[in-house]
């Protein structure tokens, strides 16, 4: 009985409910305006007004703050001329009004953009992008799908200023043969251990790729950097004033160090820096590692050194490489280099092969780390081999294996010169006899002839004893061993 009388009850409150409910249930949400805010401009079609929550049913009233700026039309808003007005809406539903505000900005019509200015916002939004793309340490780009270039000249510099900041960075060239290969690129740029090309997209007359870089990190500056390049191109335009006059004093010095082979240049470089240079030892002197410093004021150390090396090669096309290595067990304290003769690698290590002045105040060249094989600079030198061409030749080097035993002359004019040199101090010396001793590498028949002429025409002064001139057999050329005395 108790459960029927319950039935009873539910069925009543379910009637109560059902026409106690308003016809229209959905009306009893709360309208609104969809936008608050809206830009126009003065060609802009009527705007007009979004609701929800709207009934069919409902009334609305629109007006302006400003009818000058916009005005009302048939429910929506024309906008009239530049300025700011504001749209009150009053909105009628279920018997409730509701009031909304709808504020305005009318804009002249924007200026039709040239290509001048899509250059320009293109330019803008690329170093934009840059910023935001550059991580902390200032070495990662990759953004879109990199810059397009259709030159030589325009993609070498874009490969330039980019392996100098960062470690990734996209590009695309209209030309596949502009692209050189890793190794050219290597020879470009000495600051570079490792230049990677991956993930190519062709497209119908271009190429995109990305280009991964792994730098000496330090080892070079953004002055010393653009110095490089322009040793490698030849442009100048972009080289500031103080880069520009590092620039000339590098190549006005390698003009004059210009052999008629790359062997004698070579040496003639090595020569002229130990010449130049001398070790700098204060270490409050914080320009010591730069290429400034081994150029323009010749105190240097290691650094200074090599990165001369490299950039009087480069001026002269010969392909130089800056070497990061250790001499004494720390990672990253000494530098030298490795260059490129006849298609062989050597290394060169100039800084130890300075040996300072003699007692009379001559300069002491060595030729223990000249043009030697991996297998000799391992004996104290370490590096990691993987990121550096393998030298793996002795057939240069050999010629500097006795050096301290023998000065070491190439050709008719450095032989004579070499000559006249020594026998011009015993003429003006207080001693009756000198040792000549010194070995011509070409074996020059021609040095041959002009050198014993040359000793012949001192007769009346001084006398000649050959001892020999082809007895040392251990490297190259000719060894010659005269005493000269006076009569």
């Amino acid at each position: 009985m108790r459960i029927k009388r319950l039935y009873v009850l539910a069925a009543l409150v379910l009637l109560f409910l059902v026409f106690a409910t308003p016809a229209g249930a959905k009306a009893a949400l709360k309208p609104s305006v969809r936008e608050e805010k809206a830009v126009l401009y003065t060609d802009s079609e009527p705007y007009e007004f979004h609701f929800i929550n709207l009934d069919p049913g409902a009334k609305t009233t629109f007006s302006s703050s400003n009818e000058a700026v916009i005005r009302i039309n048939k429910q929506k808003a024309v906008p009239v001329k530049n300025g700011k007005a504001t749209v009150t809406v009053k909105l009628t539903q279920n018997e409730k009004t509701y009031t909304f505000k709808v504020k305005f900005t009318v804009k002249k019509v924007p200026k039709e953009k040239s290509a001048k200015d899509y250059k320009k916002l293109a330019k803008k939004t690329v170093k934009r992008l840059e910023s935001e793309m550059l991580d902390k340490s200032g070495t990662i780009l990759n953004y879109g799908d990199g810059k397009y270039c259709t030159t030589q000249e325009e993609l070498d510099e874009y490969m330039y200023r980019n392996t100098g900041k960062y470690a990734a960075f996209s590009v695309v060239f209209s030309d596949v043969g502009l692209f050189r290969s890793e190794e050219e690129y290597l020879a470009m740029f000495p600051y570079l251990t490792e230049i990677t090309i991956k993930n190519p997209t062709n497209y119908r007359n271009a190429k995109s790729v990305i280009v991964s870089v792994s730098k000496n990190t330090g080892a070079y500056s953004s002055e010393e950097i653009a110095v490089d390049y322009a040793l490698s191109g030849g442009n100048t335009s972009y080289l500031s004033k103080s880069e520009k006059k590092l620039y000339n004093k590098v190549v006005k010095v390698a003009e004059k160090l210009r052999k008629d082979n790359v062997y004698e240049t070579v040496k003639a470089i090595h020569d002229y820096i130990i010449k130049k240079c001398e070790y700098e030892f204060d270490e409050s002197n914080g320009d010591r590692y730069s290429l400034k410093s081994a150029v323009e004021d010749g105190k240097t150390v290691c650094s200074g050194y090599t990165k001369y090396f490299c950039s009087l090669c480069k001026a002269l096309g010969i392909n130089a490489k800056f070497v990061i290595g250790s001499a004494s067990g720390e990672p990253g304290d000494h530098g030298w280099n490795l260059v490129e003769i006849g298609h062989k690698w050597y290394g060169v290590d100039v800084t130890w092969d300075d040996g300072g002045k003699n007692k009379n105040g001559k300069n002491v060249i060595n030729y223990k780390y000249f043009l030697v094989a991996d297998e000799e600079m391992k004996k104290d030198h370490t590096w990691d081999e993987n990121l550096y061409p393998k030298a793996v030749s002795k057939d240069l080097g050999i010629i500097y294996s006795n050096l301290e035993k023998y000065p070491v002359v190439s050709g008719k004019k450095e032989a004579l010169a070499y000559v006249k040199e020594v026998a011009k101090k015993l003429a003006s010396s207080k001693s009756n006899t000198v040792s000549l001793e010194f070995r011509e590498i070409t074996a020059s028949s021609s040095a041959f002839t002009a050198i014993n002429k040359e000793l012949n025409s001192y007769s009346r002064s001084l006398g000649v004893h050959w001892k020999d001139w082809d007895t040392d057999t251990s490297g190259p050329g000719w060894v010659y061993i005269i005493t000269l005395y006076k009569k």
